[in-house]
C-alpha cells in the first residue's frame, strides 16, 4: 500500500515537472520564432549565430531547471517521507524551486517577444544610428 502511494505520488509530480519543463522549452521557442519574424521584418540577414545563441540559451536553461529539479526532489521526497506527522500535512508537496525558476524564464522570454515586437525598441536603435550620423556630420565639417 505505501509503494503504491509512493508511485501514485511520484508519477503525479513528474507530471508536474514535465509540464514545467515544457512550458520553458514552449517559451524559448516563441521567441525563436519571434526573434525571426523581427528579423525578417527589419530585413536582417537570420544568422547560425542566432540559432546557436538560442542553444547556447536552452542549455543554460536547462542545466539550472535540473539543478533546480534535483533540489525540488530532495524537498519534496522529505515532506512526503514526514507526511504522518500532523505539522507537514498543512504543507503542499510542489516543486516550488522549480515554479519559481521556470516563472523567471518565462517572463524573461515573454518580455523578449515584447521587444521583439515592439517598434519601441526600433525606434531607439534609429535614434542612436541619427546620433552616430549627427556626430559623423559634425566631424566632417570640422
Amino acid at each position: 500500500m505505501i509503494l503504491h502511494d509512493f508511485w501514485d505520488y511520484l508519477l503525479t509530480r513528474l507530471l508536474v515537472f514535465a509540464a514545467v519543463w515544457f512550458f520553458v522549452f514552449v517559451s524559448i521557442f516563441v521567441d525563436l520564432g519571434s526573434g525571426i519574424a523581427k528579423a525578417k521584418r527589419n530585413r536582417e540577414r537570420i544568422s547560425s549565430r542566432g540559432l546557436r545563441n538560442t542553444t547556447n540559451k536552452i542549455a543554460r536553461y536547462f542545466s539550472v531547471l535540473t539543478m533546480t529539479t534535483i533540489a525540488d526532489f530532495f524537498q519534496m521526497l522529505f515532506v512526503f517521507s514526514h507526511k504522518e506527522y500532523d505539522t507537514w500535512q498543512s504543507v503542499p508537496i510542489l516543486p516550488y524551486f522549480a515554479f519559481c525558476v521556470a516563472g523567471f524564464f518565462i517572463f524573461t522570454e515573454w518580455w523578449s517577444v515584447y521587444e521583439n515586437s515592439s517598434d519601441k525598441y526600433q525606434r531607439k536603435k534609429d535614434k542612436k544610428k541619427l546620433g552616430r550620423i549627427k556626430n559623423t556630420i559634425k566631424e566632417i565639417r570640422k
